[in-house]
Parts: structure tokens; sequence; C-alpha cells
């Protein structure tokens, strides 16, 4: 269920990094053209504009000398590079930079509410959390202590009413607390609403830590993956190694990992904005000279925490035939 980051896959978290008109645009003036841009052909001797750039195809096709294909290609073939040196160049071009700390009386506001509202959870154990996870088949009993994970019960989206909250921290890679991620429930464990997820603080390059048991304090071996739920179902089937929770595909890439840390497991949802944030942070560390292993399930499956349910099936289905045998 793991490999290692294929050539395509690199070429796809490239091209998801660098929309197409950006790079060409440093090169060609472009002009907007109804759904496309085009502009003069960098390739030929090109009197009237006949090269087009699209975007969302991330295509561009030059209608005089036939050139065409996607940022890779221009930058190989505009700078007269092999293909790897290309992906090298574009790599170098993201200038993956951690986001500095907004120092606004408005941030320091929210990391403080954030952290006020951390210090008065309580434990998870018989509330609307601890039943919400086992509606998902996490069983909290079977992993060791969450010390990242609380329950409290919080206003919703300005609202005076109360309502019940699973509360995760979320840590920079010192490991202090800069937000939270809460997931608002119901008094029988459900989720409040579709979309019941809601951060506070400063979530952009920290992770809420998830932690498989024995290996506390040793982040030389790491998986990464996008939601809680998926977290706590890979520490149930792995049981083998610390799960950072980015709190959204849209934090993967921007997550910030200790200088120990030699080997990366991404753990991908089974859709398209959840692979695309899988391999731009694969991507990124290669670069970096992370071995990375990118584990993407099978469609039958949406993500690990739906995978956990046939897994539990697997296991009922082998002890069953272990108490049958003796």
């Amino acid at each position: 269920m793991s490999w290692s980051l294929t050539a395509q896959e690199r070429a796809e978290a490239i091209k998801a990094a660098h929309p197409l008109s950006s790079i060409v645009g440093q090169h060609v003036d472009l002009k907007r053209c109804g759904q496309e841009l085009r502009g003069c052909c960098p390739f030929h001797s090109d009197r009237t504009p006949s090269f087009y750039v699209n975007d969302e195809k991330g295509q561009y096709h030059c209608f005089g000398c036939g050139a065409g294909g996607d940022v890779i290609k221009f930058v190989s073939e505009y700078n007269n590079m092999t293909f790897n040196e290309a992906c090298e160049s574009l790599e170098g071009n993201q200038r993956v930079i951690l986001a500095k700390i907004d120092q606004s009386p408005r941030f320091s506001a929210n990391v403080d509410l954030a952290r006020k509202i951390w210090d008065e959870a309580g434990p998870i154990k018989d509330t609307p959390a601890d039943e919400y996870l086992k509606r998902r088949l996490i069983f909290m009993r079977l992993l060791c202590d969450q010390e990242n994970l609380r329950f409290a019960r919080l206003p919703f989206d300005g609202s005076s009413e109360l309502h019940p909250a699973l509360v995760a921290a979320v840590r920079d890679v010192h490991g202090t607390i800069i937000g939270i991620q809460r997931t608002y429930l119901t008094e029988d464990g459900d989720k409040l609403c579709p979309d019941a997820k809601r951060s506070l603080g400063q979530v952009k390059g920290g992770a809420i830590r998830l932690s498989a048991g024995e290996e506390k304090g040793d982040f030389s071996t790491l998986y990464i993956t996008e939601g809680a739920e998926d977290g706590l179902s890979i520490l149930l089937v792995e049981r083998d190694a610390p799960v950072w929770v980015t709190a959204g595909a849209g934090m993967m890439k921007h997550v910030e990992l200790p200088a120990s840390c030699s080997t990366v497991r991404i753990v991908a949802d089974n859709d398209e904005a959840g692979y695309r944030a899988a391999t731009q942070l694969g991507a990124q560390l290669v670069k970096s000279g992370v071995r990375v292993e990118l584990s993407r399930l099978h469609e039958d499956f949406k993500d690990y925490n739906e995978y956990l349910g046939y897994f539990w099936e697997q296991e009922y289905a082998r002890q069953f035939g272990k108490e049958l045998g003796e």
C-alpha cells in the first residue's frame, strides 16, 4: 500500500504548485483572450500573437510553430534543460517558506483564546466525543493516552448555545501549542453539521500530534495525514510510528517537520484534493532529502477511517477462525 514518489507524481506536484501562466508570464507578455491567455511565441519569430496559455488545462500551444506542452516542458525548452533540470528549477522556484508568526493583536488574541480553551478542556472518556470516535470505530481504550485530544462544550459560529466538541491541540515544530481544531458534535456523538470543523489560532505549519505509544519523542519516522479521524485509524492499524495531522489538506504542504525526521509516510485521502496535497508535500520532502512513502488506499475506501472498518472485519474473521481452530 506504500511506494516512493514516482516521476509522474513528482511532475504532478510541480504542476499543481506552479500555474502555467505564472511561469510563462515571466517571459511572455500575455493578454486575456476569452478563457485563455495569448502572446507572441517565444520559440519562433512571431509578429502576431499565436501563442496560447490555458491555466485550467495546464497547457500551452503555438499555432505558428506547433510548440506545446505543460509548465515543465516550457521551462525545459525555453532554457534548453533536461526534464530533471527543469523539475529541479521549478522545485527551487517554489521557495517553500514557513509563514512568519503574525504578531498583530488579533493573532495574539486568537492564540491566547485557543490556549485558554485547551487549558479548560477535559478528558474524552464517556463524553459525546468518545461516542463520536466509537461510531467511527476508533476505540480510545485500544490506544495510549492521546495528550493532544480533549473534550469541551463550546459556542458554534458565534451562537450562545454550547455544543460538545472534540478539541485537538495544534503544535509547532518545537511542541508549543499555537492553535486548536474543534470538531463540533451533537449530544449523541454525531457531527453537528457536515462542515463541523473549526480552527482557531495559527494552524499553518503546525500539526496535531498523535502518539502510537512507545515512540514518544522519536520523530525519525512519521505518518502524515490531513484528518484526526484518519490519524487515529492509522494508529490502530499500523501501531509503529507517531502520526502528525495537518488539520486539512490545504495545510499539508506547509507542515514543518523536525530535523531528526528522515522518513515520512504520507497517507492521502482518496480524492483529488487529498492526493494533490500529498504529492505536493512529497515532492518538497524528497527535494530536502527526506525518504517519502506515499500511501493511497484502494478506490473502495474514501479515506483511512473508512478502511478501518474493513480492517476490523478482517481482524474479527481472523480471531473467530482462531477460536474455531482451538
